[in-house]
């Protein structure tokens, strides 16, 4: 806080050095005696640490914050939900915010239909806001959408209620007009109206001839598929006429392209900060040199691996990254990189699939909040304007640590742009990549994940033998070289991977 000066602030320059001094000292105070609490609290929390009700009290001015208390929040809120689980709260909160959307947009829509049956009554003022090229029959059928969903979200919130109430976690004389607003604090940002649900992520440099063939794909793909996307476009270049190329197109593709602009940052940085503008709930890191399936495409190849994909983060929610590029079931073991060739598939899926240790760009999927949760790419790898060499394989890991799986699914139909040379392999700038940095940031990866590199092959390992199927039985397990087992033989593959494990627990006793 800035003092007040002079006369017609009714303050003199005199007194501020002594009531800054004064503030000082009370903010010294107030930070020992916010200390001395939190180590009091601190002392009195059980090991497993201290529930809702005993939050710890936060000193001021540290990185972190804390919400009050459950005995601090509002009172009648506290009596009413108080004693809901956070899924409860969420469940309930979903439904409530479905709810008041769908009412408020069906109401819209009935005046919309109004002035569509009656534009005499339209007055020239309010034409721009009431005219619409949507014809009577379109509104209409918005309009029953919206009321479908909002019938349905209040038999949803209905039914919950009764729930909770019959568990006595919410009083018996809770109204749901009560209800709704105290737990409606914390909105789902995913389920606004036009969220994505895949945000694509593109490093750009220096490709000028590859711009429309970047986006037109993925644009034919999510209307394929009926799915809200977008295209996130770090544009790392300045070259003429490129950066006004990509502004364009945020317009041109009605909104699909939202560029950002860089000074050469390199791509773990750019796939950093276009994550933190996407709004999907998976996100697809790309490389500029890749022209993806389509539309004309054989088979619609490009839908058919956003479709595959979504299917399997949607049944499999440990599933924090999918690769489309290669994979490694055990990095221990020899030469065991694998690239379109599978040995397993989902069987209710029907699609090839591989639990691995790594996975490598691009394309790389994510669960958004999984790849927030663990921190992005670590860009501790590499300075800024440096490729980022071992950082897909440390995200592999730090997923694996913080208890997300990886997997692998093939990609077909994909072409490399061979009109450029990819920057990173010209003279000038190979040995920089795949001398320095690579050096750099192998020996960091190595020495952070080498204690897990048999762990991590251990527990994908069975989860490839207990949940996926053999594509050919008959042949030889891929997953290290001590196990020469058929794939058929899941009870066999099973009892290896768990001696397997055994044995590494064992020798790593102290």
């Amino acid at each position: 806080m800035r003092p007040c000066s002079g006369a017609k602030h009714g303050g003199s320059h005199a007194a501020a050095p002594a009531r800054q001094q004064q503030q000082q000292q009370h903010r010294r105070a107030l930070l020992l005696a916010a200390l001395a609490l939190a180590e009091l609290a601190a002392a009195l929390c059980p090991p497993g640490g201290c529930s809702a009700g005993m939050a710890l009290i936060t000193p001021v001015g540290a990185a972190t914050h804390r919400r009050a208390p459950i005995s601090e929040w509002l009172p009648h809120c506290t009596r009413l939900v108080g004693r809901l689980s956070p899924h409860q709260a969420q469940q309930l909160r979903a439904a409530h915010q479905q709810y008041l959307g769908a009412s408020a947009r069906r109401d819209d829509l009935e005046q919309a239909i109004h002035f569509k049956q009656n534009p005499a009554q339209l007055k020239e003022v309010d034409a721009h806001t009431w005219d619409t090229p949507r014809t009577l029959e379109e509104l209409r059928a918005e309009r029953d959408a919206e009321e479908t969903t909002k019938q349905k979200q209040l038999g949803e919130m209905t039914k919950q209620i009764r729930a909770l109430k019959a568990d006595g976690l919410v009083p018996e004389s809770a109204k749901l007009e009560d209800v709704g607003p105290c737990v409606a604090g914390e909105l789902d940002a995913g389920l606004f109206p036009g969220t994505p649900t895949v945000s694509f992520l593109l490093q750009y440099f220096k490709r000028p001839h590859m711009i429309d063939a970047l986006w037109r794909p993925l644009a034919a793909i999510a209307k394929e598929l009926h799915i809200q996307a977008e295209l996130v476009a770090n544009v790392d270049s300045s070259a003429p006429g490129e950066p006004a190329a990509w502004a364009n197109l945020s317009y041109a593709s009605n909104g699909f392209v939202v560029p950002v602009f860089s000074a050469n940052v390199h791509e773990i940085r750019a796939y950093n900060r276009a994550a933190g503008i996407a709004r999907g709930e998976f996100i697809v890191m790309l490389q500029d040199d890749q022209i993806l399936p389509g539309e004309g495409d054989s088979r619609a190849d490009g839908v058919v691996w956003i479709k595959n994909m979504l299917a399997a983060f949607r049944k499999y929610e440990a599933i924090g990254v999918i690769g489309f590029q290669s994979y490694r079931f055990c990095m221990e073991h020899g030469a065991n990189r694998y690239q379109g060739n599978f040995p397993f598939r989902e069987p209710e899926l029907g699609v090839g699939m591989a639990f691995a240790q790594v996975v490598d760009f691009g394309p790389l999927a994510v669960r958004a909040s999984a790849f927030e949760a663990v921190g992005g790419l670590d860009e501790g790898l590499s300075d800024a304007g440096v490729c980022g060499i071992y950082s897909d394989w440390e995200l592999s890991h730090r997923m694996w640590a913080s208890g997300w799986h990886v997997a692998y699914m093939p990609l077909q139909g994909r072409k490399e742009d061979n009109q450029a040379e990819s920057g990173t392999h010209k003279p000038e700038t190979g040995v920089r990549c795949w001398g320095r940095q690579m050096g750099r940031a192998g020996g960091m990866f190595t020495e952070r994940w080498k204690p897990l590199f048999q762990h991590i092959c251990d527990t994908a390992s069975e989860l490839n033998v207990r949940l996926l199927e053999a594509v050919r039985p008959e042949d030889t397990c891929p997953f290290q070289d001590k196990m020469k087992l058929p794939c058929a033989d899941a009870a066999g593959l099973k009892a290896a991977v768990e001696a397997l494990a055994h044995t590494s627990a064992a020798n790593n006793k102290p």
